[in-house]
């Protein structure tokens, strides 16, 4: 055994709890794990008590849920404080005498990656050929349901990522009903795998730096709390043309946030491009790379593949060799 285990403090005399308390948490969400709740294993069953031999074991109590999951891709804390905080994950030889005691101070375990030791993004490239169907996640009301008929926009998805990883702050600006909450769905689906995904609706009557506070970042103070950062995490702020009259916040957004914001936090801002009229966008947000109208339109193949789909394409009996008119 390391000397990690052995260290651990040898002067809690109290007697170990016949039980192990834990509970399941989604690393992307910090949410209970496919709405699991606080449980156990005995104490004795664990014929080793370290962490390997719980991580086993809380596989084998949740048979179903984590079918899928290797038992090392479960990471355990000490308790919720710990997770919050942005502590390190206990390592594999960590004895467990004395954690896990009661539900109060259950350990948490967490399903997929946290990025302990992430500094930059490490997440596999999103590109054009690897993108396929897609099942299983929820999504934003507005826009399409990734578990649901749609069409895949893989080079659309493939452009925002690499804007994501080389500027850190994105701009999607569109008209209405153009796609851009579609896209942001498709993204966050694909992200969730290996990053925090937060989205904050600038519709909201708060204003924008009580809106980033309430996750954690105080933009005018530039300081932000340890559970920021410390795993992957993209913010999107959509409808930001609602909150365009806070030009400060905006600026400071765009001129100091990653001077002090850890490299693992990213942000799109969404906002709708007025034909017309309306508030126009702040300066400093013209400075961002940017998707806009025209990265938004379908191309041929695009428009071909929409109208084949079984449901939301042409119906069949007005399907034809003779209607594909963009094939090669």
């Amino acid at each position: 055994m390391s000397s990690n285990a052995q260290q651990q403090d040898s002067s809690m005399s109290s007697p170990a709890s016949p039980l192990v308390w834990f509970q399941l948490l989604d690393a992307a969400t910090g949410a209970a794990y496919k709405n699991s709740s606080v449980t156990s294993v005995l104490r004795s069953s664990l014929v080793v008590p370290i962490v390997d031999v719980f991580r086993k074991a809380v596989k084998a109590e949740y048979s179903n849920k984590l079918s899928s999951v290797d038992a090392g891709d479960l990471y355990v804390y000490k308790n919720r404080a710990s997770f919050d905080n942005g502590d390190t994950s206990i390592e594999a030889d960590y004895l467990l005498d004395h954690l896990g005691t009661s539900k109060m101070e259950a350990l948490i375990v967490v399903v997929g990656s946290t990025g302990d030791e992430m500094e930059v993004d490490s997440s596999p490239a999103i590109t054009a050929s690897s993108l396929s169907a897609t099942t299983g996640r929820s999504t934003q009301a507005d826009g399409i349901d990734v578990n649901r008929e749609h069409l895949e926009r893989p080079v659309l998805l493939a452009k925002l990522h690499k804007s994501i990883l080389d500027h850190r702050i994105v701009r999607l600006t569109s008209p209405s009903a153009s796609g851009k909450s579609s896209l942001l769905n498709l993204y966050k689906y694909y992200r969730e795998k290996d990053a925090k995904v937060i989205w904050i609706s600038c519709l909201s009557p708060k204003s924008c730096n009580e809106l980033l506070a309430e996750i954690g970042i105080n933009l005018a103070e530039s300081r932000y709390e340890k559970n920021i950062g410390n795993r992957q995490t993209i913010i999107f702020l959509d409808d930001a043309q609602a909150k365009f009259v806070e030009e400060e916040f905006w600026g400071r957004l765009v001129k100091h946030s990653l001077s002090f914001l850890p490299k693992t936090v990213s942000f799109i801002i969404v906002s709708i491009h007025l034909l017309s009229g309306g508030t126009h966008s702040p300066t400093d947000l013209g400075y961002l790379p940017a998707l806009g109208r025209d990265d938004f339109l379908l191309s041929a193949k695009e428009s071909d593949e929409f109208l084949e789909l079984p449901v939301m394409g042409l119906p069949h009996e007005m399907k034809s060799e003779t209607l594909n008119l963009h094939s090669d």
